[in-house]
């Protein structure tokens, strides 16, 4: 049997002094309700407990269900005997799942519209609340594909940004100067 750490609790501990060396305090700072949530134990972690707490308590008031599944994730971590911090996280993540479901949505929408802009607004909040969601990394590359293909389209063929006037001709060699009518698309007038 082996005495080194598994990666996981490697895995477990990096995001424990990741959250203990970011998070002192709380984003605003305030009280926060949390009077269903279970007195804290007298332990060496209690004030990084309560700090954490009350993160995640104000960062689901502000619905920003990402990091606060972070927050409540770190706790079910530090104090995997307290339920009450599953069932939060549990709800949370409900959040999240309804919340990426709602933008994905509106994201469709635009995209049906033809507003590519609030289309792509809506996809990169999804992968905000779920990264590893490959409908919407796919439809943000079919955006992207879209703004090219569009833009190839609007280019000018000489590079500039209009199009060449209708009626614009094209001038003879140098050599041709004399000989053809004025008149003539591509003919020069001789030098005198």
């Amino acid at each position: 049997m082996s005495c080194s750490p598994s990666p996981l609790r490697w895995l477990i501990a990096a995001l424990v002094v990741a959250a203990l060396s970011g998070c002192a305090t709380g984003p605003d700072g305030g009280a926060v309700d949390d009077a269903d949530l279970p007195a804290l134990t007298s332990s060496p972690h209690a004030g990084y407990e309560l700090r954490q707490r009350r993160r995640a308590l104000s960062l689901a008031r502000q619905e920003r269900w990402a990091e606060a599944a972070i927050a409540w994730e770190l706790l079910v971590l530090l104090r995997p005997d307290v339920p009450a911090y599953r069932q939060r996280l549990d709800e949370v993540r409900r959040q999240v799942e309804a919340a990426a479901a709602e933008h994905g949505r509106r994201g469709a929408a635009a995209r049906k519209r033809g507003d590519l802009e609030r289309a792509a607004a809506h996809y990169l909040s999804v992968l905000a609340l779920q990264p590893d969601d490959e409908r919407a990394a796919d439809a943000l590359r079919a955006i992207e594909r879209e703004r090219n293909r569009r833009a190839y389209l609007t280019r000018s063929p000489r590079g500039g940004s209009t199009p060449p006037a209708d009626d614009a001709r094209p001038m003879a060699p140098a050599g041709e100067l004399s000989g053809a009518d004025p008149g003539e698309p591509g003919a020069r007038l001789p030098r005198r």
